[in-house]
């Protein structure tokens, strides 16, 4: 029997067969992707192009991933739902109108689902200037919002109301002279405000928080997970593991900044455990 268990670990690793069996029945390894800008216009770290958007997605079907939506993961880990062989998670952060102009269209040639995460005052201000939107610079409006959530191609998640910035604060980052108690009133303020809107606009409910440039703490956790966040995203690198009844394992979720500079084989690759 012992020497049964060692050929079989051996063979676990060898053939890195460790997410898909080794790991117990009801633990599932998931890398999540985070994209930015879809631009042909120019390069730089936070933007893929059009082609390289379409190789990403070619290559993780020949991979064997299947896409899914957060609401999925969630319903999976709270004890609900199932999950496919491979899962990933496709993330576009900040809410860029070439996420709907490029992106969507891809999206759905390649029949893939990705979670949008947009910053609230951003999208207020896209829609009140009302200007035709121009996928070099412009932001999603509401109405856009919308087209993507209505689409069945996008969930949308919460990227902070105004905390998007450098300065007072660092994202949601806590002051360093900032008692917990005010603290905690920034950010709910914040926080609410965007979640109102998100239903007064588009009626979008979500439970689903990325944090702005990755800052958070212990205090922003316990903050968002009493407002009814289940999912919070980071900018941490690295594959995660979820289990079915395991909440807590939503709570501090890694994920891969697709650089512009990578090839589609060098990207890829990093998502490997």
């Amino acid at each position: 029997m012992k020497k049964f268990v060692a050929i079989l670990l051996f063979f676990c690793i060898y053939f890195s067969l460790i997410p898909n069996f080794c790991f117990g029945e009801e633990e599932v390894v998931l890398p999540i992707i985070m994209y930015h800008t879809i631009l042909n216009s120019r390069q730089g770290t936070y933007i893929v192009s059009e082609r390289q958007l379409s190789a990403d997605l070619e290559a993780l079907r020949d991979e064997g991933y299947t896409s899914v939506f957060p609401s999925e993961i969630i319903e999976y880990v709270y004890g609900n739902g199932s999950l496919p062989k491979k899962p990933i998670l496709i993330t576009f952060d900040d809410g860029y109108y070439n996420n709907l102009y490029y992106g969507l269209p891809i999206l759905q040639k390649q029949g893939f689902k990705a979670n949008i995460n947009i910053i609230g005052k951003i999208t207020d201000d896209e829609t009140e200037n009302g200007e035709n939107p121009n996928p070099n610079y412009s932001y999603l409006s509401w109405e856009e919002v919308k087209i993507l959530k209505d689409s069945g191609n996008f969930e949308i998640g919460h990227h902070s109301y105004d905390m998007h910035k450098y300065e007072p604060r660092y994202g949601i980052g806590q002051l360093w002279n900032e008692s917990d108690e005010d603290y905690k009133k920034s950010l709910e303020t914040d926080t609410e405000k965007l979640l109102l809107k998100m239903q007064e606009k588009a009626h979008i409910m979500t439970n689903v928080f990325a944090y702005p440039f990755g800052k958070y703490n212990e205090l922003s956790k316990t903050i968002l997970t009493s407002m009814n966040f289940k999912m919070l995203l980071t900018c941490n690198e690295r594959v995660n593991i979820i289990k079915k009844n395991d909440p807590p394992c939503l709570l501090n979720l890694g994920r891969f900044n697709r650089r512009g500079d990578y090839s589609t084989n060098e990207f890829i690759a990093k998502l490997k455990v």
